[in-house]
């Protein structure tokens, strides 16, 4: 699985690079590497790595809470929200979208994380607008 990063901001925005990993379905025949740098398996769903690093901003302090990341399941947790501006032009919409969507796995600062909310604010609008997108990560324990 390949997605282009095709906008981001060059200078002045520093921060650790990541992966991005997609929930994929394999196909009955295929058999898949796990935990080979580009798949991973975590609750009995396979990842695959996107291909490209994202950079990552930590938004804000890192917290310890007791949270339900998924359905049925209570865990203590920590949480982080991190920007980036990494993002990919989807042709079907035709606009910029966040590289990092609900439900892909970040590896970055270290560890795993599950993404949450993925939100977006214009930092400027010339010639186009620039979106900085912010993304809410619960650790995976």
């Amino acid at each position: 699985m390949s997605i282009k990063i095709v906008k981001r901001i060059p200078f002045g925005f520093v921060g650790d690079w990541g992966k991005v990993y997609k929930r994929y379905i394999p196909k009955p025949q295929e058999m898949l590497a796990v935990d080979d740098e580009t798949t991973m398996l975590v609750q009995n769903n396979y990842y695959v790595c996107t291909g490209e690093l994202v950079q990552f901003r930590e938004a804000s302090d890192e917290q310890s809470m007791t949270e339900t990341p998924h359905k049925g399941m209570l865990a203590n947790a920590e949480a982080i929200s991190v920007s980036t501006t990494d993002a990919y032009y989807d042709i079907t919409q035709k606009q910029h979208k966040c590289i990092v969507q609900s439900g892909d796995i970040v590896l970055v600062f270290g560890r795993k994380w599950m993404v949450g909310r993925v939100t977006s604010t214009v930092m400027r609008r010339v010639p186009n607008p620039l979106k900085l997108y912010i993304i809410d990560l619960s650790a995976i324990l």
